[in-house]
């Protein structure tokens, strides 16, 4: 609820909410969290099947038992775990956590839910304005203040029947609105909707005009193709070390092509690089063909949204807000993840073709951040031989070794932040990040490598701009 709500609990009909809620049963939990709402309990359960989409089978439950009602509710919101440590919280943290629920049972003033444990099923109550926790074996709860009968209560009530788990997201939305009787909006809380409304359109409008951009950077596939082509059919003339190259075209011989290479790539290497390169931009575009559309599509379900608002009260523009936010779903959810850009002090961030990431690490502490921290087992590891300089980390998640070209331009990023100058020729070495380790009382930045190999690699101007061309901001 926004900032200013007035909420009125109604009664609430404990046998069909623990109905409902029985439809969850096989969920387990993944977290607990104790927010700063007293008598509240946040659960994630986590389903593997029986839901129609993936975004059913996460969920956040509320389990409520304070101001003399208990309840259980879903909800979008993730609450701050701001709850002593040493209590309640994690007490249900160390014996909760990858349980499954198993039985939901409706009490007369709450709810009880089974959790299958090793040693047998424990209950998570709401009832009597408070939560506890009992065990079977001994008959104990937890905490202290409860009803030395708590658990001869749970015996005695009757298990929930099992309703169609397909229907389980929509019948739990249900029970839980209803226990609303009036929701009112402040003008404040109105305003800033709106503002978050307008907010999300520019975003929306900008992406848009960024996908535009990348397709026709990503309508380069046929050219690249049409290079390598021509390149194919002249192999013999390309010199090796060469970065420009003319040919002619053998199908058409009143026009020639202008082809860039690749200096320390062999020219068979340049070959298989441009139609690497074409296949990658069609691939590419095929997807931001299919992430503008869906683009255009919330662009314009927002955009009626704003309009709608127009000339509308107070009361009925919240009530539009509320629904359009809750109803709507996201239709940007294909799309790939942004990364967390909160990087430890020291490491960078670049991307390289194909929007990989590469973490580079400017001082001691930081290189010793990344082979500590952040390196993965299958990631590529890479530093300067015989000399002190940064640690360079490309993301890689493949068993087989990354494309040379890929090596070559990593590695001279890393000669490049190591202190070389353009046109300087430095050996770099690289490997695995598990063949890399750090020696405990080690200096900073010191490692020890194993099953490395060398690269040499000349700093060229050409590819330090590409670099940098692709450095977020």
């Amino acid at each position: 609820m926004g900032e200013g709500a007035a909420i009125t609990v109604q009664a609430i009909d404990y046998t069909a909410l623990a109905a409902t809620l029985s439809g969850l049963t096989g969920a387990r939990v993944q977290q607990v969290r104790g927010p700063d709402i007293p008598g509240v309990i946040q659960l994630q359960l986590y389903r593997p099947s029986g839901f129609d989409t993936p975004d059913c089978r996460r969920l956040w439950l509320d389990v409520w038992a304070r101001q003399g009602v208990a309840a259980i509710w879903r909800t979008e919101i993730k609450r701050p775990n701001r709850a002593n440590q040493g209590g309640f919280v994690m007490h249900l943290r160390k014996h909760l956590a990858g349980s499954r629920l198993t039985e939901v049972r409706a009490l007369a003033n709450g709810l009880a839910l089974g959790w299958q444990n090793p040693v047998g099923t424990h209950w998570l109550v709401a009832y009597d304005n408070q939560l506890t926790w009992c065990a079977p074996k001994p008959k104990i709860a937890w905490p202290g203040r409860v009803n030395p009968g708590m658990m001869e209560l749970i015996e005695s009530a009757p298990s929930a029947p099992q309703q169609a788990i397909c229907s389980a997201r929509s019948d739990l939305e249900k029970a839980l609105s209803s226990r609303f009787s009036q929701t009112t909006v402040s003008s404040t809380a109105l305003q800033q909707a709106r503002r978050s409304l307008r907010t999300k359109i520019r975003r929306v409008r900008r992406l848009v005009e960024a996908i535009e951009g990348d397709l026709q950077q990503a309508g380069r596939s046929d050219e690249l193709r049409h290079q390598g082509e021509v390149l194919k059919s002249q192999l013999h003339k390309v010199p090796s070390g060469a970065e420009l190259i003319e040919l002619q075209v053998p199908w058409n011989p009143t026009t020639k092509v202008t082809i860039e290479l690749k200096r320390a790539l062999s020219p068979a290497e340049n070959l298989a690089r441009l139609f690497r390169r074409a296949r990658g931009f069609e691939q590419h575009r095929t997807h931001l063909q299919r992430r503008r559309d869906e683009a255009r599509t919330q662009l314009q379900q927002l955009t009626e949204l704003r309009d709608r608002l127009v000339g509308l009260d107070e009361q009925s523009a919240a009530a539009l807000l509320h629904v359009g936010s809750e109803s709507r779903p996201s239709q940007l959810s294909t799309a790939p993840k942004r990364r967390s850009q909160n990087l430890p002090k020291g490491v960078q961030r670049w991307l390289a073709d194909g929007d990989l990431e590469v973490l580079l690490g400017r001082n001691g502490s930081a290189n010793d951040t990344i082979v500590t921290r952040l390196a993965r087992g299958k990631d590529i590891w890479m530093h300067v031989r015989d000399k002190p300089g940064a640690h360079l980390l490309l993301r890689w998640s493949h068993e087989r070794s990354p494309p040379s070209d890929l090596i070559v331009s990593c590695a001279v990023l890393c000669a490049w932040a190591s202190g070389g100058k353009i046109g300087h020729r430095v050996d770099v070495m690289w490997t695995r990040c598990r063949h890399v380790r750090k020696a405990k009382g080690a200096a900073p930045g010191k490692v020890y490598v194993s099953g490395e190999k060398s690269i040499l690699v000349d700093i060229d101007k050409r590819t330090m701009e590409a670099w940098k061309r692709r450095r977020p901001s």
